[in-house]
């Protein structure tokens, strides 16, 4: 006996999407831009706003010739730009390396070595407490 609800539902596009983070925001940013994605402190960030930014590191990390078997490093703590971080840097085709800034000094300097061996770009807050994510440039 066939079961009756997987009758009729082959994988084709209208029934089967993978969905990948990136497909995931991209869409959230088309269906529902104007809702809250973000927040952090006082701040607030919408999808589109939030899509946008990541597009904008994307296109950033691309100027600099990194992207696919590229990798680069991100030391920020939990702000918004180590979840454009999450998005722009796999949306340039290079491959995220997030450092836990909780590691201890020793540990870090030993990641900082491999790091600075075997990576393109290094990003990194310039305090624990700051938030740098206004700093990007412009999308081209």
């Amino acid at each position: 006996m066939t079961d009756p609800f997987k009758d009729g539902l082959e994988r084709r596009e209208a029934n089967f999407q993978p969905l990948t983070p990136l497909v995931f925001l991209a869409r959230a940013a088309d269906v529902m831009p104007d809702h809250t994605a973000i927040i952090h402190g006082s701040s607030a960030w919408t999808y589109a706003m939030f899509y946008r930014r990541s597009r904008r590191l994307a296109s950033a990390i691309a100027e600099r010739d990194i992207g696919r078997g590229d990798a680069v490093s991100v030391l920020l703590p939990n702000v918004p730009a180590m979840l454009e971080a999450h998005h722009g840097v796999p949306m340039s085709g290079a491959v995220l390396h997030a450092i836990n800034i909780r590691l201890d000094a020793a540990t870090i300097a030993i990641v900082r070595v491999v790091v600075v061996h075997l990576h393109r770009l290094v990003l990194a807050g310039r305090s624990m407490d700051e938030d740098n994510s206004d700093r990007l440039p412009a999308a081209r």
